[in-house]
């Protein structure tokens, strides 16, 4: 059996193995995307919550919900708190004037582009 052909064999064996290793460890940890969603997801499940709070809302009470996040960021709080909120006004606008309500999924990449962790889905 020839050198190179023993070191072929070896390479391909190491790197099956580390294929398996890199598939383990990712079912242990999970994978970025599961890592980020475990954040996401809980603030979207807030969201939702909200939705029915904010249909009950009138037109002048919506209108004023963004003077009052204002004030209240005024005094100090932080937009990660108002976010939940914030959002479900959106989408009750939305509905309401579009007749189009924002599904989860647009939640979530709105939530990514609030914290800054955006890509260019074209490359």
């Amino acid at each position: 059996v020839s050198k190179s052909k023993t070191i072929s064999t070896l390479l391909k064996i190491v790197w099956v193995d580390w294929g398996l290793m890199l598939k383990i460890i990712a079912k242990i940890i999970g994978t970025k995307h599961d890592r980020e969603m475990k954040i996401i997801q809980p603030v979207i499940d807030q969201i939702n919550k909200l939705e029915d709070r904010f249909k009950a809302y009138s037109e002048s009470e919506l209108k004023s919900m963004t003077s009052q996040f204002k004030e209240r960021v005024a005094k100090g709080e932080s937009l990660d708190s108002l976010l939940p909120e914030a959002f479900a006004m959106c989408r009750e606008s939305s509905r309401r004037c579009l007749g189009m309500r924002h599904y989860d999924v647009q939640l979530i990449g709105g939530h990514v582009l609030q914290r800054g962790h955006f890509r260019n889905a074209y490359g």
